[in-house]
């Protein structure tokens, strides 16, 4: 990722529209994740987009793909506190964050938004930004804690959705 700098640092139009076809459903989970309000991330992954073009130069060393995800969660977070408001992730309007798309019914994904609704914050948002492809390297990264925690809230998280799932609705 770091060789797009450079070149969105130029003006290299074609260079920004391939970082964002790679970078947008990661940039979203992040925001989504944070905010769990799908109108409010899309606007957050657009002005992060509209941040990266205008302050590549900025950027200095490697990392860059870490360095938008951080702008991603800075902004989040900062609207996060102007706004004081949270709601929940809507599975429906964004399946791709949780694999589900074509044969998944109206109900599966009401019974996945209702389970979202109950985890910890945090484990909501490692739950989202790895099935939306983050490595728990770059999460643990991008949310300052250690490794091993972001793996264990993960596992906690799947786990917890697990036995919610299983326990209200039964096979």
């Amino acid at each position: 990722m770091d060789h797009y700098a450079a070149k969105i640092a130029a003006g290299d139009a074609d260079a920004f529209a391939r970082l964002y076809e790679k970078l947008y459903r990661l940039v979203y989970a992040v925001a989504l994740g944070i905010l769990g309000d799908c109108h409010a991330a899309e606007d957050l992954t657009q002005d992060t987009f509209l941040a990266v073009w205008q302050q590549s130069a900025e950027f200095r060393g490697e990392g860059y793909k870490k360095w938008i995800l951080t702008i991603a969660r800075n902004k989040a977070l900062n609207y996060r506190k102007k706004e004081a408001r949270t709601e929940a992730v809507d599975p429906l309007e964004h399946p791709e964050l949780f694999g589900t798309t074509d044969a998944d019914t109206h109900t599966d994904r009401m019974v996945l938004d209702t389970a979202l609704r109950r985890l910890d914050s945090q484990d909501r948002q490692i739950l989202l930004m790895k099935n939306a492809g983050m490595k728990m390297k770059e999460i643990a990264t991008l949310l300052q804690i250690p490794r091993g925690t972001a793996s264990w809230r993960y596992a906690r998280a799947m786990e917890q959705l697990r036995l919610w799932l299983a326990e209200d609705y039964p096979l």
